[in-house]
């Protein structure tokens, strides 16, 4: 998601749920989770990948939610951003 004005709202959010899923959030882009929990799961089922990326070597982005967890899977977050915040 790239971009101040871009945005990717879901009420659930799984990366690699049960393969393999990427998200990157740079340039002010934003991920909303809606749901009550507003949790983002990485890497969900046994041998599942999932990788958030905060940035591409630029400005950051943003997510807006309450918890990133990982499941049975192998979960990753990246910083790689410019931004002091």
């Amino acid at each position: 998601v790239n971009g101040t004005n871009s945005t990717l709202r879901a009420s659930f959010l799984a990366l690699g749920l049960s393969g393999t899923g990427t998200l990157t959030l740079e340039d002010g882009g934003t991920a909303t989770v809606t749901s009550s929990d507003r949790e983002l799961r990485l890497g969900n089922f046994f041998g599942s990948t999932g990788t958030l990326n905060i940035g591409s070597g630029g400005l950051a982005g943003i997510f807006d939610g309450n918890f990133v967890r990982t499941g049975q899977g192998t979960g990753t977050v990246n910083f790689n951003h410019t931004g002091t915040n």
